[in-house]
């Protein structure tokens, strides 16, 4: 069965031991191509963020919520983002998907009476193995990576990489992976909280 998703970070990254930033504006971008799964995804790292003390917002906030690189080119995100005053970006994208799950059907076994075998008992033993619910069993891992940039010097200052397995509702994954990616972000020392100073 499919259980609740577990989220752990394989490797991270810090551009400097001892360098600390004060953005004041962080922005969350999911870069996929689904708008509704990356809105879950941004709100839930941009509330984790805030409760913690960080200025976060997701980028679906200000971008066109169908934004992708088939309608926005680069050049537009980045006068948006100016416009907004940003002054980090941290990119959410998906790195891999490794799927050994495979479909286990209802354990019903039919077996025909073929000497007394009618329409109704086809239809009543047909109906319990199209009906009676199977399940998935296997796993799917999720490889993702966030990317913090500076954006004025576009420098990249953090970077981490997450496998998230045992998936289930996009919703638990999302608060599953802002909790573990904003813990490691918090224990880098990256950044200087910008609202509780």
């Amino acid at each position: 069965m499919i259980s609740c998703s577990s989220t752990k970070v394989i490797g991270t990254w810090k551009k400097s031991e001892e360098k600390t930033y004060n953005f004041n504006k962080i922005v969350i971008l999911g870069i996929a191509h689904d708008a509704a799964t990356r809105k879950v995804f941004e709100v839930a790292i941009e509330e984790r963020m805030l409760a913690d003390g960080y200025a976060a917002e997701g980028a679906l906030d200000f971008l066109p919520p169908n934004a992708n690189e088939d309608n926005i080119s680069p050049e537009l995100v980045m006068a948006f983002f100016k416009s907004a005053k940003v002054d980090a970006v941290m990119t959410i994208s998906l790195l891999e998907v490794d799927d050994s799950r495979r479909y286990v059907p209802g354990t019903v076994f039919f077996f025909p009476y073929y000497g007394t075998y009618t329409f109704y008992d086809h239809y009543v033993e047909y109906y319990d193995y199209v009906y009676v619910p199977g399940f998935y069993a296997g796993e799917m891992d999720v490889f993702l990576e966030a990317n913090l940039f500076d954006f004025e010097t576009g420098d990249l200052v953090w970077s981490a990489q997450t496998e998230t397995m045992d998936l289930n509702t996009i919703s638990e994954i999302a608060n599953s992976y802002a909790d573990i990616l904003v813990d490691d972000l918090l224990k880098s020392k990256v950044l200087i909280s910008s609202i509780n100073n």
